[in-house]
């Protein structure tokens, strides 16, 4: 047996982590796969800077973080070199990646082809059927992370196998939280993100401010709101705050731009429910005990849907629908696949969730 499929003699395993938050949430079941797997192995994670505020406990021996550029100084690629890696995973499609991957001179070099890199990866020659397949789309992306290892799994054990064994909620259990300030909301907060990366993913906003002006009704289950995000979203906070009356604005925790993941995560998992688009924080929820009201319109939802046990996605199914573009090429009824999906049946599936 050539000695890359000796778990126990593997001694170093880099991972470049995926790009997006919400892929990376994805990845937590291959990284705890990972050191299941290798639990001889000194694990490196490098990725984006917001990586050092979200990853699972006991997994990484060490986290470098990319600069602005997503490169990394020369003087950490030739530490890395030096340390003679026998493993490297990227979980990103970009060159750059698999660049990295052959910049610090691993052994083998493992991810998905494409983007025109190859020739910069290498996988572990094939043994009987301990083959790493082909991407497949069709399936949910944390377990097509999940088949990189499959050369390394024990013989009983599937991909689906360890996903089952390392999804679900990982608050106080699995998570780093390396937050020395915890945030507080109040009891019975409904936490909102109502924005996204991509046009085609945003709920329109003003159906997010009916949802508000409902849940701080006097029948609602809900006592207050949050707002939660990055500088994509705090536009649409604004927006909704200035538009609420002045005894409801009290009622609306601004929070866009002033956590970071941990928090976030922390602050989760101390609502009532969560309403967000097909973005990073819908996957955070899955790190938690919350229940998740989500959409899908314009992605794939086998392959992206969040892991999260307690959630409803609203899809209006429409044949137009997964289109994977970030603008809705429609002109006739544009983002049809969102504002088909109406307050009224968003309200219904945050009052099932809420807890």
């Amino acid at each position: 047996m050539n000695w890359i499929y000796d778990n126990q003699r593997i001694r170093k395993v880099f991972v470049y982590a995926p790009n997006w938050v919400g892929d990376h949430v994805m990845a937590f079941p291959f990284y705890l796969t990972l050191r299941e797997l290798f639990p001889r192995a000194s694990l490196v994670l490098c990725g984006r800077n917001w990586i050092s505020s979200l990853y699972p406990s006991g997994v990484f021996e060490e986290i470098v973080t990319l600069d602005r550029a997503k490169n990394l100084s020369q003087t950490k690629l030739n530490e890395l070199k030096n340390q003679k890696i026998d493993l490297a995973f990227t979980l990103s499609p970009s060159f750059r990646s698999a660049l990295l991957l052959y910049q610090i001179q691993s052994e083998y070099r493992i991810g998905y082809p494409g983007q025109f890199r190859k020739l910069l990866l290498r996988l572990p020659p094939k043994m009987g059927g301990r083959r790493i397949p082909a991407y497949n789309n069709t399936e949910h992306r944390a377990l097509s992370y999940l088949r990189l290892l499959t050369p390394w799994f024990d013989n009983s054990m599937t991909g689906e196998d360890y996903l089952q064994l390392f999804r679900g909620p990982l608050k106080n259990k699995n998570l780093v939280s390396l937050s020395a300030e915890t945030i507080s909301i109040k009891p019975k907060s409904l936490v909102i993100c109502p924005g996204s990366v991509a046009e085609s993913k945003i709920w329109p906003i003003d159906y997010v401010l009916q949802i508000i002006q409902i849940a701080l009704a006097k029948d609602s289950p809900f006592k207050n709101v949050v707002l939660v995000g990055s500088k994509i979203e705090a536009p649409f906070a604004s927006y909704l705050i200035d538009t609420l009356e002045p005894a409801l604005q009290k009622r609306v925790q601004n929070l866009t731009t002033k956590t970071d993941l941990s928090q976030l995560v922390d602050i989760i998992e101390k609502s009532s429910a969560v309403l967000a688009n097909d973005s990073g924080i819908s996957h955070l929820t899955s790190l938690t005990t919350t229940g998740l009201v989500s959409f899908q319109g314009m992605g794939r939802k086998e392959e992206t849907l969040p892991l999260n046990a307690r959630k409803i996605v609203h899809h209006a199914h429409l044949p137009c629908s997964p289109c994977m573009k970030k603008k809705c090429p429609r002109t006739d009824k544009p983002l049809e696949c969102l504002t088909s999906i109406l307050p009224a049946q968003v309200w219904e599936s945050l009052k099932e969730i809420s807890r």
